[in-house]
């Protein structure tokens, strides 16, 4: 019987990760640390074979004990934001965090490390399609991009271990499926507004259910230190938004954004930096890129291919938001 010891597993990507590792061991038993216990979207709570852990990244104290006789550590909590004033909690959670749980378990003898990155950790350069070469300059995604800054170093720090414990790193793109908050953002602009002004850049998506297999399928699949991308479609963001409007049933135009209007966000965004009261945006600029990803070498490597498409992923989505409404 094996042992798994997952984190974020209350979370959008997490849920699925419990679920998929539940099925794929049908005897294998999930400690599943959380900093306070909540109702989840999948309803984890009924299933069998799973222990939740109270516990905090940033002290190890608090986990250290579970992980005595895991087999395999899947690390999927991070902190997710792009407030300044956020630099130092994200470097704590995500980077000082993924530290502290891989040496624990390192100590603890496990010898499988499954770290969930971030396409964030990678750089795009358009028109290129993205692949996991792409290594990004460290001070631009210091000063733009904290999030994707502290997964790439927690990357670089996990690559230095990958002689001691088996460790792969996923690199998903952005993540669609029913619970996404990213579709039900796009569900309430578009039953608020009949027109929908949109950047038309590419960007690299993929299915929830598709990323947790990633997960199941890199526990015995993949070349230590290596990160694998985990994306499926290539779509400009015109094109997603109009797919979730027809899902809806909706008359709602979608329109490009007009490089006034570009300009104009930028100047919001840069004002709202000045007085201090960004919320988390980034300026549409620096956004406003393609950011098309293959996903080859983790075909290549591990067999994984998508099994939804996009149009199924936003379909069943958008579902999810109705039926919560």
């Amino acid at each position: 019987m094996n042992t798994y010891f997952i984190t974020g597993g209350f979370g959008f990507v997490g849920q699925y990760i419990v679920q998929a590792i539940h099925e794929h061991d049908p005897r294998g038993e999930l400690r599943v640390l959380t900093r306070t216990q909540r109702k989840t979207f999948l309803d984890l709570q009924k299933l069998e074979r799973v222990k939740w852990v109270r516990g905090e990244l940033t002290q190890p104290e608090s986990f250290v004990e579970h992980l005595a006789g895991v087999d395999a550590v899947i690390h999927n909590a991070a902190m997710v934001s792009f407030v300044k004033a956020d630099a130092q909690k994200v470097f704590e959670s995500n980077v000082v965090g993924t530290r502290n749980l891989a040496w624990a378990a390192h100590k603890a003898g496990c010898k499988n490390f499954i770290f969930i990155s971030s396409i964030s950790a990678i750089e795009f350069r358009p028109p290129q399609v993205t692949d996991e070469t792409f290594i990004p300059d460290l001070d631009y995604k210091k000063k733009y991009d904290i999030y994707g800054y502290t997964k790439r170093l927690s990357e670089i720090e996990l690559s230095e271990m990958k002689d001691d414990m088996r460790v792969i790193m996923l690199n998903p793109s952005v993540i669609l499926g029913p619970g996404s908050e990213r579709v039900e953002t796009a569900v309430k602009a578009i039953h608020k507004f009949p027109i929908l002004p949109m950047m038309d850049y590419v960007n690299a998506f993929v299915d929830v259910r598709d990323v947790a297999r990633a997960v199941a399928l890199a526990l015995t699949n993949g070349r230590s230190g290596e990160r694998y991308i985990v994306s499926a479609h290539n779509a400009s963001m015109i094109e997603f938004t109009r797919l979730v409007v027809d899902a809806l049933e909706k008359k709602a135009r979608v329109l490009p954004l007009s490089p006034v209007g570009l300009k104009l966000a930028d100047g919001l965004v840069a004002l709202l930096d000045v007085l201090n009261l960004n919320p988390g945006l980034r300026r549409p600029s620096q956004m406003n890129i393609d950011k098309p990803c293959s996903y080859e070498k983790i075909k290549a490597e591990m067999g994984w291919e998508p099994i939804f498409t996009l149009e199924e992923s936003i379909r069943d989505s958008v579902k999810s938001v109705i039926s919560n409404q």
